[in-house]
């Protein structure tokens, strides 16, 4: 099983701790799904850069924890 989660903020400026913890909590939702890896990937802070993007093996905590570290 898969799922997807989609956060679109358009012109309302957020701190991206929101927009994670946003992202976070959809994929939480979705977890009972049995997850065997996650990944959120966020815009850059320029236009110029791509975008962020982490994925990891496992659960939502254990993508949580790497995008912190």
């Amino acid at each position: 099983m898969c799922g997807i989660f989609a956060y679109l903020n358009c012109n309302v400026r957020r701190e991206r701790s929101y927009i994670l913890q946003v992202l976070f909590n959809g994929l939480r939702r979705l977890e009972y799904r049995g997850y065997d890896s996650a990944g959120v990937s966020i815009d850059a802070s320029s236009v110029s850069l791509p975008p962020l993007v982490f994925r990891q093996e496992g659960n939502i905590e254990s993508l949580v924890k790497s995008v912190y570290q």
